[in-house]
């Protein structure tokens, strides 16, 4: 019996190990990229979607300054 049960931990810590090593390489779900080329969309990588922030945010402080300049 305790053969038994020493076996069936190992077979559990085995399958554990196996289903986070394909979690955590993207083979359980479909990833985002996946998902919108199927739903027809753009998709945007995490990278090019920090830069398009950067951006916009330095977009609206350059606006803000000459509203506030043209206040004056």
């Amino acid at each position: 019996m305790k053969q038994k049960s020493q076996r069936q931990e190992k077979k559990t810590e085995k399958l554990r190990q196996s289903i986070l090593e394909k979690a955590f390489s993207g083979q359980l779900v479909e990833t985002e990229a996946e998902i919108a080329r199927r739903e027809g969309r753009d998709y945007e990588t995490a990278e090019v979607l920090l830069e398009r922030i950067k951006a916009e945010k330095g977009n609206k402080k350059k606006k803000t300054i000459i509203l506030l300049l043209f206040r004056i």
